[in-house]
């Protein structure tokens, strides 16, 4: 995607995207251990599970609404290649809102 411009809309799902998998992360880097769990070192937080389910939800969504954009349909020339440039150019406009250079999520 970068001989093209990207679409103003499916470059702000993709960020969105990148976000929600940021938090996806995060939130599973705060769980304990399942093998902590399982060996009773440690116990479930539901509600940092619910947490993780509902950011996985929406993730999914932002995947489906991404797929479904006609430059990324099924069928669409060269998927790959579109992909890795949308992922490029939503990770270089987060690095370019954040301003501090640091790296994108």
């Amino acid at each position: 995607m970068a001989d093209r411009e990207v679409p103003s809309d499916l470059l702000e799902l993709k960020k969105e995207f990148l976000k929600a998998e940021a938090e996806c992360e995060r939130i599973s880097r705060a769980l304990p251990s399942s093998v902590d769990v399982v060996a009773l070192e440690a116990e479930r937080d539901t509600e940092l599970e619910q947490q993780l389910n509902e950011a996985r939800a929406w993730r999914l969504k932002l995947v489906d609404a991404i797929y479904r954009r006609p430059a990324m349909a099924k069928g669409a020339e060269d998927r790959l290649r579109t992909s890795l440039g949308l992922t490029q150019a939503a990770k270089d406009a987060l690095a370019a809102e954040a301003g501090d250079g640091s790296p994108p999520p």
